[in-house]
């Protein structure tokens, strides 16, 4: 089975020697991380397959869009923290700390400063 991966998403790199070298990494290992998940789901049976919604021939197409979406949410949780943080800011007087990029929407919990 040969699968080829399309890139749905562009990594952010930074500019210069050094950026372009960090971009190629992010995509090399991109690459090779989309190469194991096929390689993982391609081990599946069809049936099994089939109880996750997949078949056999579309599994790179069903690995990309999981990429992508998994790169959308990561993308707008940033996105919300950031919105959070300047919130912060703007309600206290006081400079927010600045949530990690990393850390879930779901586990952040809001309190107001007293």
């Amino acid at each position: 089975m040969t699968i080829h991966s399309v890139r749905t998403v562009e990594l952010p790199v930074p500019a210069g020697p050094r950026g372009r070298l960090r971009g190629a990494y992010l995509r090399w290992r991109e690459d090779r991380d989309f190469a194991a998940i096929v390689r993982a789901l391609a081990r599946l049976g069809d049936r099994r397959l089939a109880l996750i919604g997949m078949r056999r021939d579309d599994l790179g197409h069903y690995v990309e869009r999981m990429m992508g979406d998994a790169e959308t949410d990561r993308r707008l949780s940033a996105e919300v923290l950031e919105i959070l943080h300047q919130q912060g800011r703007r309600g206290t007087g006081r400079v927010a700390a600045k949530p990690p990029l990393h850390a879930s929407v779901e586990v952040i919990e809001l309190r107001r400063a007293s």
